[in-house]
């Protein structure tokens, strides 16, 4: 698909959320293999933010669109950012962040095994994400993302497996 064309989704959703939002939740849950314990992260009816960050000098867009919820149980955080095609997926997990994805020079680069669609149905949208295959999510990941320096990572990279399964749904209930 083109960069215009998701480039003019997350503007809608962006618009959406800005002038029409009456009501919006993230459903789903999150599976997640840490050393070997498999955690079941649910996310039920929970409120959910879309910010928009500006970017400075950028070349393909102006902005990423950030989703973020917190789970049922407020322990997790999850946030899915986009930027033209690519995307970062961020766990929030025991105040440790991991992540997969990166912006690229091309801002084409979207993590493999993730499913994202989007769609319109009356008054609803919803965006989901889905896990085609395990992920794995690391902190040096999270730190490069996010253009740490080596200093801010933990002493050794730690990581986490987001198994495939795993689905989240944000819903939005437009005023129209």
């Amino acid at each position: 698909m083109s960069h215009s064309y998701f480039r003019l989704v997350i503007l809608i959703v962006v618009i959406f959320i800005n002038a029409k939002c009456a009501s919006q939740t993230c459903n789903g849950f999150l599976l997640i293999m840490q050393d070997s314990d498999t955690l079941i992260i649910d996310f039920q009816n929970t409120p959910f933010t879309i910010e928009q960050i500006p970017i400075q000098d950028s070349v393909y867009d102006d902005s990423i669109v950030r989703f973020t919820a917190h789970s049922t149980n407020g322990k997790t955080i999850f946030n899915y950012d986009t930027y033209v095609a690519a995307n970062l997926l961020t766990i929030n997990l025991n105040n440790i962040q991991y992540s997969i994805g990166s912006f690229d020079g091309a801002a084409d680069t979207s993590i493999p095994n993730l499913t994202q669609t989007h769609c319109i149905e009356g008054q609803n949208e919803y965006n989901c994400i889905i896990i085609n295959a395990p992920l794995n999510l690391t902190t040096e990941n999270y730190r490069f993302s996010q253009s740490l320096p080596p200093s801010d990572s933990p002493d050794n990279n730690q990581s986490i497996t987001l198994l495939t399964g795993s689905t989240l749904v944000w819903w939005i209930k437009n005023n129209n």
